[in-house]
């Protein structure tokens, strides 16, 4: 039995060094369809968006020209959602999983950062409304916007 259940792959995110660029570039090349536009905020620039039915976060890399183990343009974090992020913290903490971190709070959203084994970040994510991922989210601000 698993420590905890998720309801589904919330989103990926990918790091870019230029987060303007990159959105311009997905949103011409895959039809990415913004719907949190932070491109150019001071501090954390991005953009959530979709593409074929899945979200899509571009987030700026804070270190562009970093050294291959640091943080560098490309993957970001594979983020799974749940119903209640204080009960998830809570099993995986008694679970004994390593590197499990304190919940954050970024918005209207409540998160935990973890690594697996091989050091690659994943992220729990208990979503506004109950949503099951950012691609739920994503399709419901769409639909107000178009109509």
């Amino acid at each position: 039995m698993p420590v905890i259940a998720p309801k589904g792959l919330s989103h990926i995110a990918i790091r870019a060094e230029d987060v303007p660029r990159s959105a311009a570039f997905y949103e011409r090349v895959f039809g990415y369809q913004v719907f949190l536009d932070e491109r150019d905020k001071e501090t954390n620039p991005r953009t959530m968006g979709v593409i074929g039915g899945a979200a899509v976060e571009i987030v700026k890399s804070a270190k562009p020209h970093a050294r291959v183990d640091e943080e560098v343009p490309g993957y970001a974090v594979m983020s799974f959602s749940v119903d209640d992020i204080d009960a998830a913290h809570a099993a995986l903490t008694e679970a004994g999983v390593p590197r499990v971190g304190k919940v954050l709070t970024m918005g209207d959203v409540r998160l935990i950062f973890l690594r697996d084994p091989d050091g690659i970040l994943l992220e729990i994510i208990q979503l506004r409304g109950g949503a099951a991922s950012m691609a739920e989210i994503g399709a419901k601000a769409l639909a107000r916007a178009s109509a």
